[in-house]
């Protein structure tokens, strides 16, 4: 970046009065994290050190020299050329893979396959089963009218805490009410296998009932 805010102080004060503020330097200050040598570094350079009463209202300036650490940059300024110029709109794939240092990952999910653990609840508007893609509209719904009448908070949490939570969240977020199991049993009804994932949730749901409570919510290796 070509402008960082390395510190602050709040002060009050009343009129006609004067006072010192101090904001300190440390070794941090000027320092940045180098992929290359995998530890941070530091870029020599003079810096502008620059005080205001915000980033657009400078009321002091002076440059300092920074002594680096003599660490290769991480990046070639001509290969990345729009990270460079910060006009970061329109970035082609080509350029932040270099960036990235590998491939990108392939941004599309494979609707044929089965919802798993770590596919999350708003994947069900793809799911096979019409039960799955009923929770997902449910839940659209809710978040509509809840949003309709003013709850605006209480929808942006419903979205934040379980609209993006994969499936293996539901057991965490239960408290032991629902255990990994039994999760298999509510993936089996999310992918078209109704009857098969209803009983095997409430054969599951009968052992855990006569089961000793052990304070585990239910274990299963992914």
């Amino acid at each position: 970046p070509k402008k960082e805010l390395k510190g602050f102080s709040k002060i009050f004060i009343n009129a006609g009065e004067t006072k010192t503020v101090t904001i300190p330097f440390d070794d941090k200050t000027f320092r940045y994290f180098n992929i290359k040598t995998n530890k941070w570094e530091i870029e020599e350079a003079e810096y502008d050190i620059m005080v205001g009463a915000s980033c657009t209202d400078i009321r002091l300036a002076d440059t300092l020299f920074v002594e680096g650490t003599g660490a290769p940059l991480p990046y070639d300024k001509e290969e990345l050329p729009t990270y460079y110029s910060a006009n970061v709109h329109n970035i082609s794939l080509e350029e932040f893979e270099t960036l990235l240092g590998r491939k990108a990952p392939n941004p599309k999910w494979d609707r044929t396959k089965p919802l798993g653990y770590n596919d999350t609840i708003e994947q069900c508007q793809y799911a096979k089963g019409v039960s799955g893609r009923l929770i997902y509209f449910a839940i659209i719904f809710v978040h509509w009218f809840l949003r309709k009448i003013g709850k605006r908070s209480i929808a942006n949490l419903i979205m934040m805490s379980f609209y993006h939570m994969p499936f293996r969240g539901i057991a965490r977020m239960t408290g032991g009410i629902v255990n990994m199991p039994m999760l298999d049993g509510i993936l089996m009804v999310v992918n078209g296998r109704f009857l098969k994932g209803l009983v095997h949730i409430l054969k599951e749901r009968s052992k855990m009932k006569k089961s000793p409570k052990t304070g585990n919510i239910g274990k299963r290796k992914l």
